[in-house]
């Protein structure tokens, strides 16, 4: 468990420069999103996700692939995929 909290802690960080969120304009395009790997969200209601999306270095919505994609992916958005566990 330690693990995966350090892990998106770390992809947290990776891209706290990068940023991310959505819409139809530049101004709600996501800067990154990210999938692929776990995502362990801290929330009991929802305790993991399968992506993430992230702008000016906050994480803007966590949930599945296709919803952040739908809501936050723009022609500028850098598409980041977890590597492959071992």
């Amino acid at each position: 468990m330690h693990q995966k909290i350090a892990a998106v802690l770390s992809l947290v960080l990776l891209f706290a420069g990068t940023g991310c969120h959505g819409g139809p304009d530049a101004a709600h395009t996501a800067d990154a999103i990210c999938y692929g790997g776990d995502i362990v969200t801290v929330n009991d209601a929802q305790p993991q996700a399968e992506a993430l999306a992230v702008k000016d270095g906050k994480i803007l919505m966590v949930g599945s692939r296709e919803q952040i994609e739908r809501s936050y992916k723009g022609a500028t958005t850098t598409m980041i995929i977890s590597p492959a566990k071992p």
